[in-house]
């Protein structure tokens, strides 16, 4: 498993699912009006389409449409909400549990994208997973430099000489990728 704490991470999951899937019913309800042509077409339509058509379309029942696009709601709400764990506690061990982790999330969201038809092409569902490793680096970059803030801080309490570093460098390296991504 990604997570030492397997009972904070079985919190995090069920949290995280019912919290996305909460949030993904509205803002999939626009999703499905927008690619079911609701709002380009010029007739009547609802503002707000519950079910997916495509996906309605494959299952051919809407009820179990709406049973498969809440599970894949719970999924990616899931995956997030695991991802405010810390995978592990070194270096290599962190990366290639966070590369499974976004593997995972990337195929959650290639799943529901696909299934529920918001990718209409190949380069829609690119521009989804290009936003969603903005997203992951930002964040992981963001929690890198409070790790390194807080090993600083621990380092002179402790009495500790900081390594030495001309012109700031080190100091100012870990915020530049992330000022250049934000």
């Amino acid at each position: 498993m990604f997570i030492d704490d397997k009972r904070r991470a079985l919190v995090r999951l069920l949290a995280g699912g019912l919290i996305g899937t909460a949030v993904l019913i509205p803002l999939g309800g626009l999703f499905n009006d927008i690619v079911s042509g609701g709002l380009i077409s010029m007739g009547f339509h609802t503002p707000f389409r519950l079910v997916s058509a495509d996906l309605e379309w494959r299952v051919g029942s809407a009820p179990l449409a709406f049973v498969i696009q809440l599970a894949l709601y719970f999924l990616l709400g899931a995956a997030a909400g695991v991802s405010t764990l810390p995978f592990a506690d070194d270096g290599p061990t962190l990366i290639l549990r966070s590369l499974a982790h976004f593997a995972l999330t990337a195929g959650a969201l290639t799943l529901t994208c696909t299934l529920l038809g918001w990718a209409w092409s190949w380069q829609a569902m690119a521009v989804y997973l290009v936003l969603l490793a903005a997203v992951y680096l930002l964040i992981w970059l963001g929690r890198w430099v409070g790790w390194y803030a807080e090993v600083s801080a621990i380092r002179e309490k402790l009495g500790l000489p900081p390594g030495p570093t001309p012109l700031k460098w080190r100091e100012t390296l870990p915020y530049l990728p992330f000022a250049a991504l934000l």
